[in-house]
């Protein structure tokens, strides 16, 4: 067996194999492509879902924003209201009574 009857020989089949096999650094250049696809589609993706949860979060806070000024807006129209009647029952008190106590007319003593 031998080159004489056509068969290859070990040292022909194993310098196919190499051969046919690219070199080294056509595979490393393969798998630097493949990694850096990964890493791109890792920071994509990444971006994307940091994205999304921004814009989520600006629409809560927008909500939130909105029904705390409300809260804010009854709250104040409450005092103001509160302070008005107190102005309107003060002055009726004052206007209605003619008799109501002074300082000068109780001699800075209280009338019961």
């Amino acid at each position: 067996m031998g080159e004489a009857d056509g068969a290859p020989s070990q040292t022909d089949a194993g310098s196919r194999a190499a051969a046919t096999r690219p070199p080294a650094w056509k595979r490393f250049r393969g798998w630097a492509v493949v990694a850096f696809l990964v890493a791109v589609g890792g920071v994509a993706g990444t971006a994307f879902a940091a994205r999304s949860i921004a814009a989520g979060d600006t629409a809560n806070s927008r909500d939130a924003f909105k029904q705390s000024s409300g809260q804010v807006a009854s709250t104040l129209q409450l005092a103001i209201q509160r302070e008005q009647d107190l102005v309107i029952t003060g002055a009726g008190f004052f206007l209605g009574d003619p008799t109501h106590p002074t300082r000068s007319s109780a001699n800075g003593r209280p009338r019961w």
